[in-house]
């Protein structure tokens, strides 16, 4: 009557040979050319939401709350941005270094060279 029902036997072995199959796939590519919001993206951004498994319009959330911040704050650093949004911190770095080489973003400015002796 008061028996415990293990993982397997609650899930059942379809759904583990389903959780299985979608560790294997999430490496992959998200395919992201039919969903809403992917007509609003550059190539790069959509090569940056296909990789980084990003669905367009989450991005482009993302993307207006960093733009944001960085319009009321001026500069936006790496760290900042790894911690800015709950997400895999190699994600937001990904999105942080799109963003500043298409001057979307203000990063730091680079150290001059005195400044950068001086500093090591």
């Amino acid at each position: 009557a008061g028996e415990k029902h293990g993982t397997s036997s609650v899930f059942g072995r379809s759904a583990a040979l389903a959780v299985a199959a979608w560790r294997q796939r999430r490496g992959l590519p998200l395919d992201i050319t039919c969903l809403p919001g992917v007509e609003l993206l550059g190539r790069r951004e959509r090569e940056l939401c296909a990789s980084s498994r990003l669905l367009p319009l989450h991005y482009l959330a993302l993307k207006d709350m960093m733009m944001r911040d960085c319009e009321r704050h001026g500069v936006v650093t790496r760290q900042e941005a790894r911690t800015f949004f709950r997400l895999d911190p190699q994600r937001c770095v990904k999105m942080y270094e799109l963003w500043t080489s298409l001057g979307w973003v203000t990063g730091p400015k680079p150290k001059s060279g005195a400044a950068a002796a001086a500093a090591a």
